[in-house]
């Protein structure tokens, strides 16, 4: 009998859907000239704000993620709809009377809106990946593209639409986030298993390698949790038949063996471990400057000359190029990930990243939209493969915590560069008190700074390729004794 497949296709669609309302959390700092303009902030409340959120979904992500692990998605999903829902209800009344506005009750909401954003990624992309095991790169890259895409798609909106009316795109976000919240908590953990995203439901090799034996039996490779369970356990029950028992026991202890030396860590466990360093660099380097750029991007165009109808563009291409790239390259790494495993990728990415911040600092606006490409290249690569990375390094069980602990440096980087480096020498060749900034030298030494942290987070990818070589080579081996095993089942 078949089941109806579109459990898992709505849990992932429900995670799409809900991942595009990041943009509360994000847009904040890309549209920092005209909040400025309409609320009279200066450059340090914005910088002050845009802390506060990198703050919340930084250093508060840990229990966030704790949370997720112990209650699941759809209580996550509902906290993080609710952080949102207050936040933006603060910013329509604040901008409807600027009367109304203080910096201190700005910065504290838009904290909120930081930790929201936090609860809102795992939440998302946790159960895709739990139900589609066997390309989890692909999906966790779909998800995460989408995370960049909500600010050129919300930037579109506020400029086509909206015509720049910040009130309007607020009420607009609210919206939008109460309807795919609602649609997101009915669709996700529809599946029958109780709480399947505390665990993959099968092993990732016995998963491929079903996808693949199925693939040559004619049958359909998308099959439910049911029909996958029969599917192995009649293979197992021929696997009996056919091979003895003594080598079918002894195959069995042979891939159980293997399957227990994978690292199965929690979040205090992975701060003993060297891949966790490593890569907390390299997440520190690429997030703080996919950030700075993003955040910054606004007034990164002013400042060089640029009109204020380019910011959208450059965001826009920015979320497009993000998106294109973490698809192409997750769907890369779920092919080659045996021969070429993930963390080869972030080496990758770095290199766009710091030639990008190399053009920036040579040549500035000229270059802008070659380097936003650069830059959203590298952006883009790293998030297709680090969902990945943190549940085959570290287990899945924990996936939340950890992924959030992970994420601390991505949280600090995203402060350090764009707002104690950038935010130093735009108030530094400042004229008027850190409001607005004119020349080239407003962030070029900023560029120059990120390229020497790029050359740095290169040493370190390529310290987690090396390091986590053995972490992967088991995978390796486990992968092929189940393919051996069934290719001597299908031989008898």
């Amino acid at each position: 009998m078949r089941f109806p497949q579109y459990p898992r296709w709505l849990t992932l669609l429900a995670g799409c859907l809900y991942i595009l309302g990041s943009a509360s959390g994000t847009l904040w700092g890309a549209f920092s000239p005209f909040i400025k303009e309409r609320l009279g902030f200066s450059q340090s409340v914005m910088n002050y704000a845009v802390t506060a959120n990198l703050v919340g979904g930084g250093l508060l992500a840990f229990p966030v993620g704790m949370f997720y692990d112990k209650c699941g998605p759809r209580p996550t999903i509902l906290l993080s709809w609710i952080l949102f829902t207050i936040s933006l209800s603060y910013y329509i009344w604040e901008t409807q009377d600027t009367s109304r506005s203080s910096s201190m009750a700005t910065i504290f909401v838009t904290g909120l809106s930081g930790v929201a954003l936090g609860a809102m990624f795992p939440a998302a992309i946790g159960p895709s990946m739990s139900n589609f095991p066997a390309s989890k790169g692909l999906v966790g890259a779909l998800v995460s593209s989408l995370f960049t895409v909500s600010a050129g798609l919300f930037s579109q909106i506020n400029e086509w639409v909206l015509k720049n009316d910040i009130t309007k795109l607020w009420i607009v976000l609210i919206c939008w986030l109460f309807g795919v919240c609602l649609f997101a908590i009915i669709f996700t953990n529809i599946l029958e298993e109780k709480k399947p995203y505390h665990r993959l439901s099968f092993d990732d090799d016995r998963a491929d390698d079903r996808r693949h034996h199925s693939s040559l039996m004619g049958k359909s490779i998308n099959q439910d949790e049911e029909e996958e369970k029969s599917l192995l356990k009649a293979a197992r029950e021929e696997e009996e038949a056919d091979l003895s028992l003594e080598n079918h026991v002894a195959v069995e202890e042979d891939i159980e063996f293997l399957q227990k030396q994978l690292p199965n860590l929690n979040s205090f466990q992975i701060l003993l471990t060297v891949n966790f360093w490593v890569l907390s660099l390299s997440f520190f380097v690429f997030q703080g400057v996919s950030n700075l750029i993003l955040y910054e991007m606004g007034d990164i165009v002013i400042s060089q000359g640029g009109e204020k109808k380019n910011i959208n563009f450059f965001i826009t291409t920015y979320s497009i190029t993000n998106c294109v790239t973490t698809l192409i390259s997750g769907f890369i790494s779920d092919r080659v990930r045996y021969r070429f495993h993930p963390p080869g990728f972030i080496c990758i990415a770095v290199m766009f990243c710091g030639g990008g911040c190399v053009l920036l600092s040579i040549w500035g606006y000229k270059v802008l939209l070659y380097a936003t490409m650069a830059i959203a290249i590298n952006n883009g690569i790293c998030w297709s493969v680090l969902p990945s990375i943190v549940s085959e390094m570290w287990g899945f069980p924990n996936f939340g915590s950890n992924n959030a602990v992970a994420g601390l440096s991505a949280a600090l980087g995203s402060y350090i560069l764009p707002n104690v480096v950038a935010g130093h020498f735009y108030n530094k060749y400042s004229k008027d008190g850190g409001i607005t900034c004119f020349g080239p030298e407003c962030f070029r030494e900023t560029w120059i700074i990120c390229s020497a942290f790029c050359l740095a987070a290169l040493i370190s990818s390529m310290a987690l390729y090396y390091f986590s070589r053995n972490t992967y080579k088991l995978r390796v081996a486990i992968r092929n004794s189940i393919r051996s095993s069934r290719h001597k089942s299908d031989m008898k």
